[in-house]
């Protein structure tokens, strides 16, 4: 797989691996992508832990009353 990276990203993952952090650039790509999956999966925790806090005090919200519409704009809003 060929990636092309903006010089600036290639500087700073160069930068890291002379500084003696890592042995090679794909060494720190690979670590840098475990922790943003790894992060990106403890806040979908965290979200999912507040939905079953709410639904155990009875915040709940009737699918019958929620459009569709306003749940994608809510979403896209979080992005």
């Amino acid at each position: 797989m060929e990636l092309s990276i903006a010089p600036e990203i290639q500087s700073a993952v160069h930068e890291a691996v002379r500084a003696g952090g890592y042995r090679s650039a794909q060494e720190y790509i690979n670590e840098a992508l475990e922790n943003y999956y790894r992060l990106k999966l403890e806040r979908l925790n965290f979200e999912v832990g507040i939905g079953l806090e709410q639904a155990k005090r009875g915040e709940l919200i009737d699918a019958e009353e929620i459009k569709f519409d306003d749940l994608l704009s809510e979403a896209k809003k979080m992005r």
